[in-house]
């Protein structure tokens, strides 16, 4: 056995706390739980397994092979903010006991049109059970879907970025406002889901 299954009752805070910071950042995305096979019990099609990480806008899950998936996702985005959003859960120092520390996927998948962070397991984790601080799986949420914090800890998600003076600011600021409306667009044209790997 080589560990990296979340303990059940907090694999359901887990999900919990994905659809709520969904919720709280607007996302409409379905929450689809990847462990291989159909809702009835039999394997899903290679085919299938293609369609739903190629459609996934975020991958959440322990590191193994449901995340080994990422290869499907979409190759070309149109913009970094179509980036595929990856929080992959992996050994820390306080948790080698899981599996041997390293940097998971980050490694494998680097250069490819992935926004990876990592949330390491808790103390408590064993070879047969892992926990995660839900505080940090939080934080790495926010960090992947929207709030970011000033040096204060306040959210700056909405501060302007332009600076005074410069008389190219606003002409910049003017054609990044046209982008972003743009990909709000295309984005919701989209169909979207966040894929949750289990291993």
């Amino acid at each position: 056995m080589h560990g990296r299954v979340l303990d059940p009752q907090q694999e359901l805070d887990v999900l919990a706390m994905i659809e709520g910071k969904l919720k709280q950042y607007g996302r409409d995305e379905e929450v689809v739980v990847f462990n291989g096979f159909n809702k009835d019990g039999t394997f899903m099609p290679i085919e299938q397994q293609y369609a739903t990480f190629r459609s996934a806008s975020s991958v959440i899950g322990p590191h193994g092979s449901g995340l080994a998936n990422l290869l499907w996702t979409e190759p070309f985005p149109q913009s970094c903010s179509e980036r595929v959003k990856v929080v992959e859960f992996i050994p820390g120092r306080d948790s080698a006991v899981v599996q041997q520390e390293f940097r998971g996927y980050l490694d494998v998948m680097w250069g490819l049109p992935i926004e990876w962070h990592a949330v390491t397991y808790a103390s408590n984790s064993t070879m047969a059970t892992t926990y995660l601080r839900l505080q940090d799986l939080e934080s790495a949420l926010d960090a992947v879907w929207g709030l970011v914090l000033n040096e204060e800890g306040e959210d700056r998600t909405q501060e302007e970025k332009s600076v005074e003076g410069d008389s190219t600011s606003d002409e910049m600021a003017a054609e990044e406002q046209a982008d972003i409306v743009q990909e709000s667009e295309e984005e919701e044209e989209r169909e979207n889901m966040t894929a949750v790997a289990e291993q």
